[in-house]
């Protein structure tokens, strides 16, 4: 009997080893149980803008109000021409995003507030 596998064992050894790691890794199928799932997880920028509501100000950051000792430090900052460290304050007093906090301190700056 010889030593080495005939080609049509080698042949069939190679399609059993194909097979099973087709199947090891080959998507599970659906759950279907009539139960909904949502996507396991959503970016914010995926989900739709809410609608503006009638009447409404464009600009929330002009109803904001700073306490006074943060709005003094912060036009104080503005003067000096530190305006990323202004920024860094309102953000850290309000908690107001980087965006809202620049055009805060913008607005700061150009007098509308």
């Amino acid at each position: 009997m010889s030593e080495t596998l005939p080609l049509w064992q080698l042949l069939l050894l190679m399609l059993i080893a194909f097979m099973l790691g087709r199947w090891s890794v080959r998507p599970s199928r659906p759950r279907d149980d009539g139960i909904h799932r949502p996507a396991p997880f959503t970016h914010p920028q995926d989900k739709p803008a809410p609608a503006a509501l009638p009447g409404a100000s464009a600009s929330p950051v002009s109803d904001l109000r700073l306490p006074p000792d943060v709005e003094h430090k912060v036009r104080d900052l503005i003067q000096r021409g530190h305006k990323i460290e202004a920024i860094k304050d309102v953000r850290y007093a309000t908690n107001l995003g980087l965006k809202e906090a620049k055009d805060l301190v913008e607005s700061m700056e150009s007098g509308r507030l």
